[in-house]
């Protein structure tokens, strides 16, 4: 039986490049099945669907919170 019988899948239509709106739809997709951030964060880099030119560092202060940065990687400035 081809996917496109089968019940349980979707027929989706991309175009060549994606829409902004497909995007988005990806994106939420992946965060949805991820099991949490950073496994989100990585499949969505793996896909191309995040900016790979940084990454974000979280760091703790001695109050117990916490605070995240963005750190350009790649020669970025």
């Amino acid at each position: 039986m081809s996917d496109s019988t089968r019940p349980d899948r979707l027929s989706l239509t991309v175009t060549d490049p994606p829409t902004p709106e497909e995007e988005h739809r990806a994106r939420l997709a992946v965060a949805h099945h991820a099991e949490n951030a950073a496994e989100c964060r990585e499949l969505l880099q793996m896909l191309g669907l995040i900016d790979p030119g940084f990454r974000w560092e979280t760091t703790s202060t001695r109050g117990g919170t916490e605070s995240r940065r963005k750190i350009l990687t790649g020669g970025q400035r």
